[in-house]
């Protein structure tokens, strides 16, 4: 006799979340493959056999390539450049030409929190220079910068790729815990992070990325403190509690997919871990200075272990009114 198995509710959840996602994973695709045709020919092979029939020669063959990188320019959306990709051979021949001139002009408009994105490439470019500078002899002077235009490029998709990873992950942790709380869910209607829990996650993620890369330089310490500067306590907060998720709560194999733990490791003593270390002290050093009492948070009830920075339902709760201390909320 066939054994059942027993899924629990929260298990369930998570695999209509996946589900869900695996029917609108055009996004995820995409990023993957315009990185693989910036990357060897063989490597595109790999992943493009269903392609070929679809990539024979074709009427546009004939346009003039400038003609083909306004058509470029037009588009909006990952998704769109990696069709007009697959579409015909001299699509992909003017992409992989011209990927750096074309990606800024849809980037702006297809990354979401792209200004993030860029600061966390500088960051990352920072750190391998330095490291370059440090390795190198005088012999090698005169080589050219380390970094092409074309490399950066590639980077940015890259890191567009795990972040966008990261936010399912926290999806998948995090809602089942809302969906099943019969006081937050009352109306069974949430089910999914929305597009703006979506972005505030993935700006957080990427200031939490960007402060973690910055712990490698050799002026680390002047690099993070003009960074934390210019965060008001709204977004300290957030990238606080995405610090405290990550290296206390979420599931480590999960980590270990997204590269951040080595398998069957944990978060204490990495780079993410000492920069949410600071992160925390930072914010424990703003709420001392709050007038009044002790300067404790709010916290809203039923909330997830207490985390409640991401979701829309909760956004009041970082207002000064719902805050001992009002100063505290004023924009740096």
């Amino acid at each position: 006799m066939e054994r059942t198995r027993t899924v629990s509710p929260f298990q369930a959840v998570r695999d209509e979340i996946r589900l869900h996602r695996r029917k609108d994973a055009t996004q995820h695709s995409a990023l993957f493959y315009l990185l693989a045709t910036l990357q060897s020919p063989m490597t595109l092979a790999t992943i493009d056999t269903d392609q070929q029939a679809i990539m024979r020669p074709s009427s546009f063959s004939t346009l003039p390539p400038e003609l083909i990188l306004l058509i470029f320019e037009s588009v909006s959306s990952l998704n769109e450049v990696a069709n007009l990709i697959r579409t015909a051979r001299v699509f992909r021949h003017v992409w992989q030409l011209n990927a750096t001139p074309i990606s800024y002009t849809f980037f702006p408009r297809a990354i979401d929190c792209f200004s993030e994105a860029q600061q966390l490439v500088d960051a990352q470019e920072q750190v391998e220079a330095e490291q370059q500078q440090q390795q190198q002899s005088q012999h090698h002077d005169h080589q050219k910068d380390h970094q092409t235009a074309l490399s950066r490029t590639k980077r940015i998709l890259s890191n567009a790729r795990h972040v966008s990873l990261s936010c399912d992950f926290y999806e998948t942790e995090m809602i089942p815990q809302i969906v099943l709380n019969k006081h937050i869910n009352k109306d069974h209607t949430y089910h999914y992070l929305t597009s703006t829990e979506r972005t505030r996650f993935t700006q957080t993620y990427y200031r939490m990325w960007t402060f973690t890369t910055m712990g490698d330089t050799r002026h680390s310490t002047e690099l993070r403190s003009s960074f934390l500067a210019r965060l008001n306590n709204r977004e300290l907060y957030r990238i606080r509690e995405v610090g405290l998720w990550l290296t206390m709560f979420a599931d480590r194999e999960g980590l270990a997919r997204l590269g951040l733990i080595e398998s069957g490791g944990d978060m204490q003593g990495n780079g993410w871990y000492l920069a949410w270390v600071e992160l925390a002290r930072e914010w424990d050093k703003r709420m001392e200075e709050l007038p009044g009492d002790d300067g404790r948070m709010n916290i809203p009830g039923y909330a997830p272990l207490d985390m409640f920075a991401m979701f829309d339902m909760w956004q009041e709760w970082l207002e000064p009114s719902f805050f001992t201390g009002t100063s505290m909320w004023t924009e740096r």
